[in-house]
């Protein structure tokens, strides 16, 4: 009686070690980092970064999406300028080139008309 009695006290303490080590599990860590940690962090990698830029970063948070739009913005650039020699200082001369390159850009909107005759349809009998 007494060697069930301890057996039973044992697995019930084995039962409430696991639940709690599965609770400790289940908790959630602060994932924020202090500035000067983060900075220090960088450092000790050797990575030499400004506080005041990481600063400025951290503040602004950016998406995946606003991510994408500025590589795919970048991109774009890049194709649409050919060397470096094609700049132009007059001003007017540059408006124009940069409503040509907007135009280029835009999608044309086709005019709305009425593309099906009443004639075309099918007579019912």
């Amino acid at each position: 009686m007494l060697k069930t009695s301890l057996a039973g006290v044992r697995a019930k303490k084995a039962v409430l070690k696991m639940k709690h080590k599965f609770k400790a599990k289940l908790r959630a860590r602060p994932k924020n980092l202090k500035l000067s940690e983060m900075h220090e962090a960088m450092v000790a990698k050797g990575i030499n970064i400004d506080k005041e830029d990481l600063r400025a970063r951290s503040k602004s948070r950016r998406t995946l999406g606003d991510l994408e739009d500025a590589q795919d913005k970048l991109a774009k650039k890049g194709l649409d300028l050919s060397s470096d020699e094609d700049v132009i200082e007059d001003k007017k001369m540059n408006k124009e080139e940069v409503s040509a390159r907007e135009g280029r850009t835009k999608a044309k909107k086709r005019p709305r008309t009425k593309s099906v005759q009443a004639e075309d349809y099918a007579e019912r009998q």
